[in-house]
């Protein structure tokens, strides 16, 4: 069964409104052989490795884990995550620039915050 997710304002701008068809069941049941690439935008040390620790137990491989915008993006010019986690502030910066590009790439991702 797909489940619907909601998008926020900033989200709707993106025209973010489903994940499911990216992340069907099929398709993580054939790159689970393989390992998932999963891109972590966070800038708290602790919170990106409690991230990272988390995407390891579920059985996630290809983890790189960055802590700004630009190393996200001078990754991304190279890579093609199957999924993205990202800080929505970075440092008192948005990450919106690079889940600009995720979207026009079609790679699912999903914001994480503390505030």
């Amino acid at each position: 069964m797909a489940r619907e997710f909601h998008a926020t304002s900033f989200g709707n701008q993106l025209g973010i409104h489903r994940c499911d068809e990216h992340l069907s069941p099929e398709r993580l049941h054939l790159k689970s052989k393989s390992g998932l690439q999963v891109l972590v935008v966070e800038d708290e040390p602790l919170i990106r490795m409690l991230i990272e620790d988390m995407l390891i137990e579920i059985g996630c491989k290809n983890i790189k884990a960055v802590a700004s915008i630009d190393n996200a993006l001078i990754f991304l010019a190279d890579n093609r995550p199957d999924f993205a986690i990202l800080d929505v502030d970075l440092s008192g910066t948005r990450s919106y620039p690079v889940a600009a590009l995720l979207r026009s790439c079609k790679t699912p991702f999903l914001f994480v915050s503390g505030l």
